[in-house]
């Protein structure tokens, strides 16, 4: 189930609420799902049992526009998937990528190969974002192999969310850390 690894490897996390923001989200949806209400969502049986929760909310439109409402509150991770295939609506991310940086909000990127995560990250830097972790192969990666046929290189491949970095700064919340014997 989405997210509910955080669940997972935090047990004393109680709640998770996942806010899905972009142009294309709930672009297919009925307009009543895509208000900011929350969508409960269902937990394994061990996190139900326990009295955890997930929740859901979608909002269509960019962050940058959503930051200025009234349901924005601070995020503790907002996360940016395959950044670098948007670079022909570069110009309309570029208010949302700006907000991240100069508000310092913790955001984890993933992109489909290394050439975009290089210049993803180049980019950020130029911006002048602290990097929490610098770009990587990302360790949970789809591990199914896709050939780029729009590629000059022959035989390039990608997977999705083939490359992540972190950008940002680290908040801890020394209660839901638990001690380890």
């Amino acid at each position: 189930m989405i997210f509910e690894e955080l669940l997972h490897l935090l047990p004393k996390l109680r709640s998770l609420t996942t806010w899905m923001i972009g142009p294309e989200v709930g672009a297919k949806l009925p307009d009543d799902v895509k208000t900011p209400k929350p969508i409960p969502l269902g937990c394994c049986p061990v996190c139900t049992r326990n009295g955890r929760s997930r929740i859901c909310r979608i909002v269509g439109g960019s962050y940058h526009d959503f930051f200025d409402s009234k349901n924005w509150t601070r995020p503790d991770l907002a996360v940016m998937f395959h950044r670098g295939h948007m670079q022909d609506y570069e110009e309309d991310f570029a208010p949302t990528v700006k907000l991240l940086v100069t508000q310092n909000i913790t955001t984890m990127c993933t992109t489909y190969n290394k050439q975009e995560m290089l210049e993803d990250t180049e980019n950020f830097r130029k911006l002048g974002a602290n990097f929490i972790s610098e770009g990587a192969v990302n360790p949970w990666r789809s591990m199914i192999k896709r050939l780029d046929h729009l590629d000059h290189e022959p035989y390039v491949i990608w997977y999705m969310y083939y490359y992540w970095y972190i950008i940002g700064q680290i908040h801890v919340d020394e209660d839901l850390i638990e001690e380890v014997d």
